[in-house]
């Protein structure tokens, strides 16, 4: 029985309260991934960032929902050399990325105090 463990919503919460202005939140598995996507996405959190699923980058149709749905980012039409870098390169933005841990929810953003 899982109702009684919140630690999702926790990690959630977190990262919507720690992620720096316009940001680009970088998620990497499906516990980081679901759940900033529920806070950013269903309950319309943090409209100024930006969560982006890495592993999901090499799928066009990802790339092409993503450049639809988040009108401010720019999605490169190619990769130089990787999706991740092309995007970063193309967008002058704080980078970060999410890690999921229920102990100590994670958002490392290289580059920022």
């Amino acid at each position: 029985d899982a109702s009684h463990d919140h630690s999702a919503e926790a990690f959630g919460l977190a990262l919507m309260q720690l992620a720096p202005p316009d940001s680009l939140i970088f998620t990497h598995a499906d516990k980081d991934t679901f759940a900033a996507w529920y806070y950013h996405l269903a309950l319309g959190q943090r409209p100024d960032v930006t969560v982006i699923v890495e592993p999901l980058l090499e799928f066009d149709w990802y790339r092409i929902n993503l450049a639809a749905s988040e009108q401010r980012l720019v999605v490169p039409a190619q990769p130089a050399p990787t999706w991740r870098q092309a995007i970063v390169a193309a967008n002058a933005r704080p980078v970060c990325d999410a890690q999921y841990a229920a102990e100590q929810p994670a958002l490392t953003c290289p580059g920022l105090r």
